[in-house]
């Protein structure tokens, strides 16, 4: 409901008006206001859905916010550098029975069961459509979510359903997870951090093994003064 909220204002109001909007959920979020949460990823949600369409909403709104000088969203709006990307070889995950391998369609059924044994070994499946199966199986637990986002190589597909799956993108210990990652696609990890407490943030922003961009911007939001000037143009 809140995403199609989301949509709806970005379609009807005037671009200055829905800037406010998302301005106003943006300063929420520094502020840690209890409303400010579940809106601000119901927005992510929706600009996730439409990263690489034509959206003119989308267009609009960063247009609007260039003008405005508001460097917070126009990051949020923008398309981030690609993450680390696992290989084919990489992803390979045979599942055999006996001695014959399983078809996708089996083991997007399989995905569905109460085997747990099968269950671990189908989380880091490389095809998004049994992951997202897998998340939906009510047997699978929060530590099995934060093994399958902490895995390294995976597929970057799975760690955005992770992300907008609406039960395990909210966990603190996963979203956590996502933004350590960096197989994790970085518009995913950069639209995570500011649901990172600060002490989290400045951790962020010593580790090396995560991406420069995300260090940087984890950096910023634990220290939110330092920011000024629009974002630049891609």
């Amino acid at each position: 409901m809140r995403r199609a909220l989301w949509r709806e204002l970005l379609e009807i109001a005037p671009p200055e008006d829905a800037l406010d909007a998302v301005s106003r959920t943006l300063a929420g979020m520094v502020a840690r206001e209890p409303w400010a949460r579940p809106a601000y990823q119901a927005l992510l949600d929706l600009i996730d859905a439409f990263r690489g369409q034509e959206f003119p909403p989308r267009r609009a709104l960063y247009e609007a916010a260039r003008l405005a000088e508001r460097d917070d969203v126009c990051r949020l709006l923008l398309m981030a550098p690609r993450a680390r990307e696992a290989t084919p070889a990489e992803l390979r995950n045979d599942i055999t029975v006996g001695d014959r391998e399983l078809t996708l369609g089996e083991r997007r059924s399989l995905a569905r069961t109460r085997d747990r044994a099968m269950l671990l070994r189908l989380i880091s499946d490389p095809d998004p459509g049994v992951v997202a199966n897998v998340l939906g199986n009510p047997w699978l637990t929060e530590p099995d979510v934060v093994r399958l986002c902490s895995k390294r190589p995976i597929s970057g597909a799975s760690l955005r359903a992770v992300a907008r799956h609406a039960r395990w993108g909210r966990a603190p210990e996963i979203l956590r997870a996502l933004v350590y990652n960096p197989y994790t696609p970085t518009d995913i990890a950069l639209g995570v951090l500011p649901l990172l407490e600060a002490p989290q943030l400045r951790a962020v922003a010593r580790e090396t093994s995560v991406a420069a961009v995300v260090r940087e911007r984890a950096r910023a939001l634990s220290t939110p003064d330092t920011e000024s000037g629009p974002a630049p143009v891609h």
